[in-house]
């Protein structure tokens, strides 16, 4: 199992902890003068990163924050919270107050990858490179959305949380502001455990934009490694419009 985590940021004091298979990140920052900070991590995870050709899963993900505002009232809170023991698991939470300009960026992206497992390949005991399996469809699915907010004055949220491919990402704000959001989807995947041939996909490609005063944007992503199985495919019939082809 390989990890690999990014960490960057400007301008702002952050209170970093380490734990077993966590990291936490927690950020305060208040003022009259102008605002700048910029912070992101990125996560991957998979018994070989060249996923098709000896792995047997693959799941990646990042996710970034920028802030910018004028000379003026500023308050600014961030915390985040990256778990990989069982499952890669991220959540963050950030708030802005400004009262002379400001804007923010928002980002979340995961990836999740596994190949074809032919339970003829599995041993006596049902192990395929160390672990109990029983065959294995194949599966591709990427999710990558962005939030933008920018305004006079106002106040500004978001929440992010990934739990390995489940995704979710929502934004909310009041005051003299706008926003914008886009949000990219796609999943592909077979039904043969013995090819690696993806005979059913589904896209997805979602714009808001609001000028209003309030706003509140928000966009779900269940884990659709297996739309084959009745669970995965209900709940990812409420979140995206699907395209089936048959091979």
């Amino acid at each position: 199992m390989r990890f690999f985590i990014i960490l960057i940021a400007l301008l702002f004091i952050p209170v970093l902890v380490l734990g077993s298979g966590q990291m936490t990140v927690s950020q305060y920052s208040t003022g009259y003068g102008a605002h700048i900070s910029r912070d992101s991590v990125q996560w991957e995870a998979g018994s070989d990163l060249m996923v098709f050709g000896g792995s047997e899963t693959y799941n990646g993900g990042a996710s970034g924050t920028t802030v910018i505002t004028n000379p003026g009232g500023t308050k600014y809170s961030a915390e985040s919270e990256l778990s990989f023991q069982d499952t890669n698991q991220y959540t963050s939470s950030d708030f802005l107050s400004f009262e002379n300009g400001g804007i923010a960026w928002n980002s979340l992206a995961i990836s999740d990858m596994g190949p074809n497992i032919d339970p003829s390949l599995c041993d006596a005991a049902g192990e395929y490179i160390g672990t109990v399996v029983s065959g294995q469809t194949p599966w591709e699915q990427r999710v990558t959305g962005q939030i933008e907010s920018a305004g006079v004055s106002g106040q500004y949220q978001t929440e992010k949380a990934v739990d390995n491919a489940d995704y979710a990402f929502s934004g909310q704000g009041t005051g003299n502001i706008s926003f914008k959001s886009e949000i990219f989807t796609s999943a592909q995947a077979g039904s043969n455990m013995s090819s690696d041939d993806l005979n059913y996909e589904t896209s997805r490609h979602k714009y808001d934009i609001d000028y209003d005063n309030a706003a509140k944007i928000e966009f779900v992503w269940m884990d659709f490694s297996d739309p084959f199985d009745a669970r995965n495919e209900t709940s990812a019939n409420e979140t995206v419009n699907e395209t089936v082809e048959e091979a």
